[in-house]
């Protein structure tokens, strides 16, 4: 949750935007981006983002550093988790970043209108089909 949500103090419809930030560095990392071990250690991190919200790196064999984040998808994670005046504002800048517009280029144009209509072929093994 934003941290005015945390905070109970008053908020606006950006606060989903905060969430969906979340929700991608989760799922493009693999753990969340406030995480710890315990409840306490969770709302500490929370209160203090600002600092603990960094690019994920990991290690390559050779010892050198590579982030496992594009430029993209990190630049469209901290426009949403980010403070209140410099957060996503609509729908229509999120159809517009990069992070999806981008990625978009090869696989055609989203059609935005019927999203929820689309569905994902099956897999055999990995395998699209």
């Amino acid at each position: 949750m934003a941290p005015e949500v945390l905070h109970g103090t008053p908020y606006d419809h950006t606060v989903d935007y905060w969430s969906l930030g979340c929700m991608l560095f989760e799922t493009l990392v693999g753990y969340p981006p406030f995480a710890g071990s315990t409840p306490d250690d969770t709302w500490r991190n929370l209160k203090h983002w600002r600092k603990v919200l960094v690019r994920p790196v990991f290690e390559k064999g050779s010892g050198d550093e590579e982030f496992n984040l594009q430029d993209p998808a990190w630049n469209f994670i901290t426009r949403c988790i980010s403070e209140r005046k410099d957060r996503l504002q609509d729908i229509e800048e999120i159809k517009l970043d990069p992070y999806f517009t981008m990625s978009l280029h090869k696989a055609g144009n989203l059609d935005w209108d019927n999203i929820r209509k689309m569905t994902v072929p099956p897999r055999i093994k990995g395998i699209l089909i």
